[in-house]
């Protein structure tokens, strides 16, 4: 996961949450996330979807 951009772990979290991919999978980038101490409900809306809330779950 290093040598992933943080942008691109951004998008990556947010790509799988929109084609559904496994709740295992979307819940270690989200670690991966809050490991680097990216606050992803502080990104610019263009970056988020606004049907998706901070735990990767659909509201």
């Amino acid at each position: 996961m290093k040598s992933l951009s943080s942008q691109r772990l951004i998008d990556a979290y947010f790509s799988s949450i929109d084609l559904k991919l496994e709740k295992e999978f979307i819940q270690l980038l989200l670690l991966e996330i809050k490991k680097r101490n990216i606050n992803i409900d502080k990104l610019p809306p263009c970056t988020l979807k606004s049907d998706i809330n901070f735990e990767g779950e659909r509201e």
